[in-house]
């Protein structure tokens, strides 16, 4: 799968950014599932498991990360909005 843009929208993608009903931890384990099944290409990045180890109750935080990293490696953003 190829990813058709150079911005991934994360709430335009199908994800939920305000995550309601979940916890800061249950939000941040749906955001790598999320990418994981979505976006491989982005999860199988080396690095892409080390935010969330790291961080694991920040949100925005790891959204960053990922974006960092898939940036780095692929030309690619991914922001919550």
């Amino acid at each position: 799968m190829t990813i058709d843009s150079k911005v991934i929208i994360l709430e335009d993608v199908g994800f939920d950014i305000y995550g309601n009903n979940l916890d800061a931890l249950e939000h941040v384990i749906e955001l790598k599932k999320f990418i994981q099944d979505k976006y491989p290409q982005i999860a199988e990045l080396k690095g892409f498991d080390n935010s969330f180890n790291e961080f694991p109750y920040d949100f925005l935080g790891n959204v960053q990360a990922v974006s960092d990293l898939a940036d780095k490696h692929l030309g690619i953003l991914v922001v919550a909005m």
